[in-house]
C-alpha cells in the first residue's frame, strides 16, 4: 500500500535526526533493499567495514535497521525516495558491480543495472537470467526476463539487439502463451 502523507512526513523526520554517516548507511539499504548486507554497504560507500560500525549501530537504537534490513518496509521505501535520481542511479550501479562480483542470481543484478539506467547490461543480465530459468524448465519466467531484456534493448536505442531478443522468445512464448501471442511477437 502507498505510505500515508501523516507517516511519511513522521518517518522523514525520524530520519532527519540521524547523523549523517547513519543516514548514508540507510540510504544505500533502502536501494539495496534484500541485497543488503554490511559488505555491500562497506563497497558501495567505498569505506572500511569499521568505519560503518557507529553508524550502523545508531540504526539500531534508532530502530531503523534490524540485522541486513528495515525494521518496516516504509521507512525503506521513505529513504529511497529521499535519494535524488542521479544519485541512485550511481548507487544502483554500485550495488550492481558488487553483486556481480559476487556470482549473485543475475535476475537481482538485472534489476539494479536497470534503475541505474545501464540498459545494455541490465539487458545482459535479464537474458542470462532467462538462461538459467530455461535450463530450469520454469519457461513462464524465461518469457518474462526476456520480455524485460528486450525492453531495456529498446530504452538504450539497440532496435538490431532487442530484434534479436524478441526473435529468441519466440519458442518459449508458444509454449507459454500460445502460437497467437508468439505469432504477434
Amino acid at each position: 500500500l502507498p505510505t500515508t502523507p501523516t507517516v511519511g512526513a513522521l518517518i522523514e523526520r525520524r530520519l532527519a535526526q540521524l547523523s549523517p554517516a547513519a543516514l548514508r548507511l540507510a540510504r544505500v539499504a533502502a536501494l539495496a533493499r534484500a541485497d543488503f548486507n554490511a559488505a555491500l554497504a562497506a563497497h558501495v560507500l567505498q569505506a572500511h567495514p569499521l568505519d560503518l560500525t557507529e553508524a550502523w549501530a545508531e540504526l539500531e537504537r534508532a530502530h531503523v535497521l534490524r540485522g541486513d534490513g528495515f525494521v518496516h518496509d516504509l521507512i525503506g521505501d521513505v529513504a529511497a525516495r529521499a535519494v535524488p535520481a542521479p544519485i541512485a542511479g550511481l548507487l544502483h550501479r554500485g550495488i550492481a558491480e558488487y553483486l556481480e562480483a559476487q556470482s549473485i542470481a543475475p535476475a537481482r543484478i538485472a534489476q539494479h543495472y536497470a534503475e541505474a539506467g545501464a540498459w545494455h547490461r541490465a539487458a545482459e543480465f535479464h537474458l542470462r537470467a532467462a538462461n538459467d530459468a530455461r535450463r530450469a524448465s520454469r519457461r513462464l519466467e524465461e518469457v518474462g526476463h526476456r520480455e524485460s531484456a528486450f525492453a531495456c534493448l529498446d530504452r538504450a536505442g539497440d532496435s538490431e539487439a532487442a530484434f534479436e531478443a524478441r526473435c529468441n522468445s519466440v519458442e518459449s512464448l508458444i509454449l507459454v502463451r500460445g502460437v497467437e501471442d508468439a505469432h504477434r511477437r
